[in-house]
């Protein structure tokens, strides 16, 4: 673990509208991969501009950093970030066997959703691109929260099974963590990482519901393409989805 991002700059809010915005409201005015905390973020935003409202004391933070290559690398950090929060739920005392990863960006325990990642790209500064990373972290159960409550889906914490660390001591983990799958992605390729996601996703197979827009067919999941796209079996048919939703 020993790139530039094992020691980022870290800023800490007690209240932020959302990290994600607030990291793409910097990203012309820094250089350095910059980790952004909120203690409560009450306008986040979630996949296909759904409201994700954490309050106090769950875990909302961003990542803004300079990865190289193509917008397609960009969105395959999503399963590096996906494999860096499993890591640290378990550090923390989850057991492993609980926690699996959903496509294309939610990491559940016991089939509940626990996390979520929002990946945004960006112009910065010296014509380079800068990607987002945001992650939310259910660390105690929240009261409500409104993404989830439109989607139907069921959520857990990690307060649902260990005394729970605060958000602060989550990020300094995670970071680690998030380094390490990083290191991983640029000396080996997407591949390993996709190796290492299925390991932890849907069974060969598993019957899926997937949701494009309003629009929801009944397939079978058979794994990622080498881009990460969701490959499913839909009445017989192969085919295969970039942007879309899972249930099972």
């Amino acid at each position: 673990m020993n790139s530039k991002l094992s020691i980022p700059k870290i800023l800490i809010y007690d209240q932020l509208n959302s990290t994600n915005l607030e990291a793409l409201r910097i990203s012309e005015t820094i250089t350095n991969p910059c980790w952004l905390l909120a203690y409560q973020q009450n306008k986040g935003i979630g996949r296909y501009g759904r409201r994700w409202v954490s309050t106090w004391g769950n875990f909302s933070a961003s990542l803004i950093y300079f990865p190289t290559g193509s917008l397609i690398e960009f969105s395959q950090r999503s399963f590096c970030t996906a494999l860096a929060v499993r890591d640290t739920l378990i550090n923390f005392g989850i057991d492993a066997d609980k926690v699996t990863l959903k496509w294309p960006n939610d990491i559940l325990v016991n089939n509940k959703k626990i996390a979520g990642i929002l990946l945004q790209a960006t112009n910065a500064l010296l014509n380079r691109k800068a990607l987002v990373v945001g992650i939310g972290v259910n660390i105690i159960r929240p009261k409500s929260n409104i993404a989830c409550e439109e989607m139907e889906l069921d959520l857990s914490s990690m307060s649902d099974f260990i005394d729970p660390p605060n958000p602060r001591k989550f990020l300094e983990k995670l970071i680690q963590y998030f380094d390490f799958w990083e290191n991983r992605f640029n000396t080996q390729g997407f591949a390993d990482i996709k190796y290492s996601w299925e390991k932890y996703g849907p069974s060969m197979g598993q019957s899926i519901k997937i949701r494009c827009g309003k629009n929801i067919t009944a397939g079978s999941y058979l794994g990622l393409n080498e881009l990460g796209e969701l490959i499913a079996n839909v009445d017989g048919d192969l085919k295969q989805f970039s942007s879309a939703e899972i249930f099972f």
